[in-house]
């Protein structure tokens, strides 16, 4: 091989590389959101409540069941102003969904106002607008933040505790389903993490595109 195209390869690798970096970007800074790791023992940044499980679900390690240290219970305290606190993750939580133009339900007992969903970022911007119950600092929740609301040891849906009541969710397993709560964190290119409360299983819905549910966050 000559020098000339040793040389040719090594550039047209380093532009390869250099491109896929720059898509990538994105896609690396929002899962910085996700690893916000203390220490070489990769502990999450919040405690993590039990999620209602006691059985294993599968012989893959993972599954509460799998552990005799299981996390704290689930333990909430409603503010009784539309929000509500986890003691566990030190979080707060709006108690209802938004409804349209980035409004809490006003219903703060049973969240029975018509719900609205948003695109993505229409969605990270409705919760940095937000200025609600005193606070001004709320925001998107991350998927972390957001699968540890929940429940999984509620046998039929929304597998949520009753503190947040009137959560949408969609009544039937689909693999697109349209009720999902949206997270701030980005999956690749198009595509940012949700769940749907009926099981709290993930998916990743095109953010251009796919409107779903918003319920904000902030620390207490």
């Amino acid at each position: 091989m000559t020098s000339f195209r040793k040389y040719f390869i090594i550039v047209l690798s380093l532009s390869i590389a250099t491109l896929i970096a720059c898509n990538y970007d994105d896609f690396y800074e929002s899962m910085d959101l996700e690893n916000h790791l203390l220490d070489s023992t990769k502990s999450v940044y919040f405690n993590i409540a039990d999620t209602g499980i006691t059985h294993e679900n599968s012989s893959v390690i993972g599954d509460d069941g799998d552990y005799i240290n299981t996390p704290a219970s689930i333990d909430y305290d409603d503010n009784l102003d539309g929000t509500v606190t986890d003691n566990v993750t030190k979080l707060m939580w709006l108690k209802c969904s938004l409804v349209g133009n980035s409004k809490v339900d006003n219903d703060i007992v049973n969240c029975s106002t018509t719900h609205v969903k948003y695109k993505w970022m229409d969605a990270v911007v409705a919760c940095a607008k937000l200025d609600y119950a005193g606070y001004d600092d709320w925001r998107l929740p991350t998927m972390s933040e957001l699968n540890n609301l929940v429940d999984l040891s509620i046998a039929s849906g929304p597998a949520i505790n009753s503190e947040f009541p009137n959560t949408e969710y969609d009544a039937a397993f689909t693999f697109e389903p349209e009720k999902c709560y949206w997270s701030i964190t980005r999956n690749l290119y198009d595509y940012a993490l949700a769940i749907n409360f009926l099981n709290g299983m993930t998916f990743n819905p095109k953010i251009s595109t796919s409107t779903h549910y918003v319920r904000c966050v902030r620390n207490k």
